[in-house]
């Protein structure tokens, strides 16, 4: 190979391994003139850990404190973080049907607002448009966010109320737990506040599933 085709190679090798390690979505770093707040700075700085070592991070990420964190940072950015729950839902039902490539790039932009966002990195896990490390990489997030509010808390009453940052939290949950809702109420105990989820599981049991939801309660988004 002469000295002229040797570079070309090595400069698409380059790329490629750029391109992949740009692919795996660790882009929502808090840039530009957004506000951390003190209790929002984990959420900043786990980010910046996912972006340089990706899988091998995820471990040792508490991922509870990460979502309260972004939570935080939404408060004190409400126009520029957060994702509408319509948004969530249009990228559902684009997952069951459209082009792939279009799917990820809904689900990136998602990202780009807010890297909790579980029904996100579940698309991306399952998305064939992407290499199969990146997708591994996003099933991996994906899991450890959902085990971080089933580890919350069984849900059985409101003292053992799963800790959730959002709506949408509490209806991914439910999905991965097989659950089928037939209402939801509002229950306050203690000055605390709670959902109180009526729901069918698949052996055709009732029961009644608690999330706390002090952090976002009284705001609709």
């Amino acid at each position: 190979m002469d000295r002229k085709l040797y570079g070309i190679f090595v400069l698409v090798v380059v790329l490629l391994l750029a391109g992949c390690s740009a692919n795996r979505g660790n882009t929502a770093l808090l840039r530009g003139k957004l506000v951390v707040p003190e209790e929002g700075t984990y959420y900043k700085k786990q980010l910046e850990a996912i972006e340089r070592d990706s899988l091998s991070a995820i471990p040792y990420t508490n991922w509870r404190q990460f979502r309260t964190a972004f939570f935080k940072c939404r408060l004190a950015n409400p126009s520029n973080l957060g994702v509408p729950i319509k948004k969530t839902s249009d990228l559902k039902k684009a997952a069951n049907g459209s082009y792939e490539a279009d799917v990820a790039k809904m689900a990136y932009d998602i990202l780009e607002r807010d890297y909790t966002s579980i029904a996100a990195h579940a698309a991306l896990s399952k998305n064939l448009s992407i290499y199969p490390t990146v997708r591994e990489f996003h099933g991996a997030v994906r899991n450890a966010l959902i085990n971080s509010i089933i580890n919350s808390g069984d849900g059985k009453t409101p003292k053992t109320a799963m800790y959730v940052i959002s709506i949408v939290e509490e209806y991914e949950v439910l999905a991965e737990l097989g659950l089928t809702v037939q209402s939801q109420s509002l229950a306050q105990e203690d000055n605390r506040h709670y959902d109180a989820f009526t729901v069918v599981d698949a052996d055709g049991e009732s029961r009644v599933v608690y999330f706390a939801i002090d952090e976002f309660y009284g705001m609709f988004y």
